[in-house]
C-alpha cells in the first residue's frame, strides 16, 4: 500500500490469504446457480428503472409536454455525469469477482475500498460542475426555451444526489461480484417506496405540503437516491453483507490497485462517454421532429425499458459468474454459463415481443400524456419488439466479456455500429426518407441487431477466457 502512517500507527500487517464459499460450479446445477443470481437482478433492475418510469407517470400527468421533454433530456445529461461510476462499477464487479473465485478476500477488499474512495472524490466534483452548466446542458442539446427552463430546474435538484448517490453504484457492484445480488435489490425497493410517496406527496400538494409539480417529482427523486447511497454503504461498512469494508478503510490511496481498476474501467468509460454524448446528437435529430415526437419518444423509451430488466439481470448473473469461474480456472462452467444464458432470455424475449406487438397502444396508456404523444409512442412500440431478441444476446454476451474483464471488444463494436447506424442510418431514415420517429427506431433496430452479431463474433474467438492473465499480472 502506498499510504503513509504515522509514528503511533505503525503499518499493518498483511492481510493473509483466506477461503471464503463461491458459487458453485456444479454443471448440473448450473440452472439453478444463473437463476439464484439472475432473479434478484432483474428485481432490482425493474425497480431501479420503477424509479424513472413513476417520475416519468408523475410528470405526464402535469400535462405539460415541456417537463416531459425537459426530464428525458436531462436525464441524457445524468447519464453522461454518471458515466465513469458505472465504469467503475463494471470493474469492481469484474476484480471483486475473480478475487472472490480465487479465494483471496482481502485482495476483494482492497479493491473494494479503492473503488468507492474514487468514485466519491470524483461524485463532488462532477455534482459540483453539473449544478453550475445545468441550463447551458440542455441548451446544447437544440431544445426549445421552455423545455431548457424545465430540464435545467429539474436536473439542478436531482444532481444534488450524487455524493450520495453514487456509492449506490460502486457498492452494488461489490455485492455482485461476491455473489450476493439480493441486497442491492432490498436497497432499490427502498428507494422506490421513498420515491413514489414523497415525489406523489411533493408534485400534487398532499397534506400539508405545497403543490411543487416537476420540481416536486425532482425533490422526492433526489433524497431517495441519497438515502440508498448511505444505505449500500452503511451495510458494506457493518458488515451485513458477503463482505465488510472498515470506514477507516475507505480513504486508500494504493497505485497499483488504482492501475487494475483503471485497465478494465478506461474502455468502458470510453464507450458510456461516446454512447451517451452521443445521445446528444441523437436527440438532436430527433428535436428537429418537433416537441411531440421527443415527447412520444421519452414515453416510449420508458415502456420499452420494462423489457430490457430481464436480459440485464441475466448479464449481472453472468458477470459474476464468469468472472469467479475464471479466477477458479474453470474455464468451461464459464462459457456453459453463457450458453445457458442466451438460451434462457432468448426464449423469454421472443414472448415478451409478441406481447408489445399485441398491446403496445395499451401500454402506454397509463403515462396520461396528449392523445398524439400516447399515438406515436404505441406505434414505434411495435417496432420496438423487432430488436428485444438482440438486445438480450448482446446484454448476455457483453456481460460475459466485463465479467471476464474484456471491456476493450464491446467498445469497438459499439464504435462501429455507432458511426453507421446511431448518426448514419438514423439521420438517413427520419430525416432525408422522412419516416420521422418510426424511423428512428427501424435504425436503432438495425444496431442492435449489428452489436449483438458482434460480441457473438468475438465471443465465439474464445480471446476472453485470458483476458485477465494479459492485463492484470500486476502483483498488488
Amino acid at each position: 500500500m502506498s499510504n503513509t502512517t504515522s509514528k503511533n500507527n505503525p503499518s499493518p500487517q498483511p492481510e493473509k490469504k483466506t477461503s471464503h464459499r463461491t458459487i458453485n460450479f456444479d454443471q448440473t446445477r448450473l440452472s439453478r446457480t444463473l437463476f439464484t443470481l439472475a432473479l434478484p437482478a432483474v428485481v432490482e433492475n425493474i425497480l431501479s428503472l420503477s424509479v424513472y418510469i413513476i417520475d416519468a407517470i408523475l410528470v405526464g400527468h402535469l400535462h405539460s409536454e415541456s417537463a416531459l421533454a425537459g426530464t428525458v433530456l436531462s436525464g441524457t445529461i445524468m447519464m453522461l455525469i454518471q458515466t465513469p461510476f458505472q465504469a467503475m462499477g463494471v470493474a469492481t464487479i469484474a476484480l471483486v469477482a475473480r478475487s472472490w473465485g480465487e479465494q483471496d478476500i482481502p485482495k476483494a477488499r482492497r479493491y473494494a475500498r479503492q473503488s468507492i474512495s474514487l468514485a466519491w472524490i470524483l461524485s463532488l466534483v462532477l455534482a459540483i460542475v453539473g449544478f453550475l452548466f445545468a441550463f447551458q446542458m440542455i441548451h446544447w442539446m437544440k431544445a426549445a426555451p421552455n423545455v431548457i427552463q424545465a430540464g435545467g430546474s429539474f436536473m439542478r435538484i436531482i444532481i444534488l444526489s450524487l455524493p450520495f448517490q453514487i456509492p449506490m453504484f460502486i457498492c452494488s457492484g461489490i455485492f455482485r461480484g461476491s455473489g450476493d445480488t439480493r441486497t442491492p435489490m432490498y436497497i432499490t425497493g427502498i428507494i422506490n417506496v421513498l420515491n413514489v410517496l414523497i415525489s406523489w406527496v411533493l408534485a400534487f400538494g398532499i397534506g400539508p405540503f405545497p403543490k411543487m409539480g416537476l420540481m416536486g417529482v425532482a425533490w422526492g427523486t433526489m433524497i431517495a437516491q441519497s438515502v440508498g447511497g448511505m444505505i449500500a454503504l452503511t451495510i458494506l461498512v457493518q458488515g451485513w453483507s458477503n463482505l465488510r469494508i472498515p470506514i477507516w478503510g475507505l480513504f486508500t490511496w494504493n497505485k497499483s490497485i488504482i492501475y487494475q481498476i483503471w485497465i478494465i474501467a478506461y474502455p468502458v468509460m470510453i464507450e458510456r462517454f461516446i454512447t451517451t454524448s452521443a445521445q446528444v446528437v441523437f436527440y438532436g435529430i430527433i428535436t428537429r421532429l418537433g416537441t411531440t415526437a421527443l415527447a412520444a419518444h421519452n414515453v416510449a423509451l420508458r415502456v420499452e425499458s420494462i423489457a430490457f430488466q430481464p436480459p440485464w439481470g441475466v448479464n449481472v448473473a453472468v458477470a459474476t459468474i464468469v468472472g469467479q469461474a475464471l479466477g477458479a480456472r474453470q474455464t468451461q462452467f464459464a462459457e456453459l454459463t453463457v450458453k445457458k444464458g442466451l438460451q434462457w432470455i432468448g426464449i423469454g424475449m421472443a414472448f415478451l415481443s409478441v406481447a408489445f406487438l399485441l398491446f403496445s397502444h395499451q401500454f402506454v396508456q397509463i403515462f396520461g400524456a396528449t392523445p398524439e404523444v400516447l399515438r406515436q409512442a404505441g406505434i414505434v412500440l411495435k417496432i420496438a419488439a423487432v430488436e428485444f431478441p438482440f438486445i438480450a444476446f448482446f446484454a448476455v454476451l457483453s456481460g460475459c466479456l466485463r465479467g471476464a474483464g474484456d471491456t476493450r471488444s464491446p467498445l469497438y463494436v459499439m464504435l462501429i455500429c455507432l458511426a453507421v447506424f446511431r448518426f448514419g442510418v438514423v439521420y438517413l431514415f427520419a430525416i432525408v426518407f422522412n419516416w420521422g420517429l418510426p424511423g428512428v427506431w427501424w435504425a436503432t433496430t438495425l444496431d442492435w441487431m449489428a452489436r449483438a452479431g458482434g460480441l457473438w463474433y468475438v465471443f465465439h474467438k474464445g480471446a476472453w477466457k485470458y483476458t485477465y492473465d494479459r492485463l492484470l499480472d500486476k502483483k498488488i
